[in-house]
């Protein structure tokens, strides 16, 4: 009877931890497995074969990617082998069932891969995430009941410790926290190193090296010293003039023909041939042949470094696709420094600007795949306001974002990140900071007797005002625009964090049915034993 009790207090307490730890495996599961979300279902399976048979695209996987395949289906096995084991099943069906739902899980998130173009689906990533879920099991047999038990008592510890009084400078001071980490995060997005002794180069960079050299036709390149809204840049690039003139650029050269190629607004050094005299096409765009290019004689002045943002426009002509590597437009300096440079790579567009981040990840460059083709012009248009960058092409906008928020700077400090990555890293940090908080939301909620309408709305302004407050902030250290979407967002993850830690905790009549039934047990236990 003992046993009965100590059993029946085990599970009372431990049944609400295994459900939230199922929950947030499969959230993270999905998330890992699935982003960038972005899903295409014209994409052929490899080889023509049937989507179901999984077959791999080219992945190449070692025992690195093994581990962690294994690792992300752990937390997974270990919380579904003890919501079975509430249920009365026995060790080899607990067993069975825990890896036959690994399995089905991971499989179906394969067959979701195919479909999505970043990723790569292939059978050996059901097995290790299968025995991922076996391990979990195996770490639930052995140390399950500990783990949870020890959750459910500093669940209740921090509930007793955190009445409505100390919750007044609890959340505050978590959330302040968060406010004083996430300054210099943001920080790392400003243009604050760029280097000083750099030039303006028209097909080339500073170098001079001819494997560095751009062939085709240019016809305009264009600088503003701050980002252009989304609409204004499409009608830009779309050629429609009267948008042009309204954005009011910073410097424009116009190539026509002249001998003298200067900046039509004197902001920015007359350019000047290098090494010699190129050729004009036509007497209507600037013809580079891969063996001379355009150099300011001068340094440029870092007013884009100052303004944190910029906008640069270029229409130019390749006239080479395969085993293109040319620098269209670049602001470098002789030694090999870059501040900015839009270069074609094959058939692709590659844009990099220094920034702190930039500068430490060599990954970190756009790379827009398809954007050239032999001999037809494009009108392309580059924009960051601080934060974010948004690339322009013949009026239209391209769909991949570029965003430099603090999930970014914190995600650096332990991988080299890929461009592709950034939006992700721009969830995980929210969900650190916000999700914790509405943790913290949660529990104080629980001392509140009486829950009304004025009551709610007080509750949610609360919970809203660290996000409003933090995206203020951001907004303030980079320079870019209100988002309401980072609001949105944040608030979110807060509420997740306040349903997720009160989703199984029993109300005060069931939680007083158990203590009851506990104390019957204890009583038939004692009686029994005299």
């Amino acid at each position: 009877m003992k046993n009965q009790v100590s059993r029946f207090q085990t599970e009372n307490t431990a049944s609400g931890w295994s459900n939230r730890i199922l929950a947030l495996a499969v959230a993270g599961i999905l998330f890992l497995t699935l982003y960038p979300f972005r899903f295409s279902l014209h994409t052929n399976p490899p080889l023509n074969r049937s989507p179901f048979l999984l077959v791999s695209g080219g992945k190449t996987s070692g025992p690195f990617d093994a581990f962690l395949n294994i690792l992300l289906f752990v937390p997974f096995g270990f919380a579904l082998s003890q919501t079975l084991r509430e249920k009365g099943k026995s060790w080899a069906t607990i067993l069975l069932l825990t890896m036959a739902a690994g399995a089905f899980l991971s499989y179906c998130i394969e067959f979701v891969q195919i479909y999505i173009p970043t990723r790569d689906s292939g059978w050996e990533d059901v097995f290790t995430n299968t025995a991922g879920a076996a391990v979990g099991y195996f770490l639930f047999e052995l140390a399950g009941r500990s783990i949870l038990k020890s959750a459910s008592e500093m669940e209740s510890r921090f509930e007793r410790f955190t009445t409505l009084r100390r919750a007044l400078w609890i959340v505050p001071f978590y959330f302040a926290t968060w406010f004083v980490v996430s300054a210099p995060l943001q920080a790392e997005s400003r243009l604050s190193n760029w280097i000083h002794d750099s030039r303006l180069v028209v097909g080339n960079d500073a170098m001079g090296h001819l494997d560095r050299a751009w062939r085709g036709d240019i016809s305009l390149v264009q600088f503003w010293i701050r980002a252009l809204p989304s609409k204004l840049a499409v009608e830009i690039t779309a050629e429609k003039s009267t948008a042009e003139a309204a954005s009011s650029p910073l410097a424009t050269y116009l190539f026509s023909g002249n001998d003298s190629f200067e900046d039509q607004k004197r902001f920015l050094p007359e350019l000047t041939w290098t090494p010699s005299t190129g050729d004009v096409l036509d007497g209507s765009a600037l013809n580079l042949n891969g063996k001379s290019w355009l150099t300011s004689q001068t340094d440029v002045p870092n007013l884009i470094q100052k303004a944190n943002s910029f906008s640069i426009r270029v229409v130019c002509t390749p006239a080479e696709v395969e085993r293109s590597e040319g620098r269209i437009v670049s602001i470098s300096n002789q030694a090999g420094l870059a501040n900015l440079s839009l270069r074609q790579r094959d058939g692709n567009l590659v844009f990099w600007f220094r920034n702190p981040l930039s500068a430490r990840q060599d990954l970190l460059f756009l790379n827009m795949p398809d954007a050239f083709a032999l001999n037809r012009p494009r009108d392309i248009l580059v924009s960051y306001d601080g934060s974010n960058l948004s690339v322009y092409i013949d009026g239209k906008r391209d769909p991949r974002r570029y965003e430099l928020t603090p999930g970014a700077s914190l995600a650096q400090l332990i991988r080299h990140m890929k461009t592709i990555e950034l939006e992700g890293y721009t969830y995980i940090y929210y969900a650190l900071v916000f999700a914790p908080g509405g943790v913290l939301f949660g529990i104080a909620a629980r001392r509140l007797t009486r829950l009304g309408v004025r009551e709610t709305l007080v509750l949610v302004l609360v919970m809203v005002m660290p996000s409003i407050l933090l995206e203020m902030l951001l907004v303030r250290i980079s320079g870019r625009a209100f988002s309401i979407f980072n609001v949105f967002l944040s608030a979110l993850f807060v509420i997740a964090g306040a349903i997720w830690i009160n989703a199984d905790r029993q109300s005060p009549q069931a939680a007083t049915m158990a203590t009851d039934e506990k104390r019957q047990l204890s009583s038939e236990s004692r009686f029994q034993s005299l």
